[in-house]
């Protein structure tokens, strides 16, 4: 995870590559 990465989890952009464990709880959360 870095701050690019992060700053899109955050607004919900899921283009590009994306770490596996934000995502997985973004997945979870829904």
């Amino acid at each position: 995870l870095n701050t690019i990465n992060e700053g899109r989890v955050a607004i919900g952009d899921m283009t590009g590559f994306l770490p596996c464990t934000p995502n997985g709880c973004i997945e979870l959360i829904k």
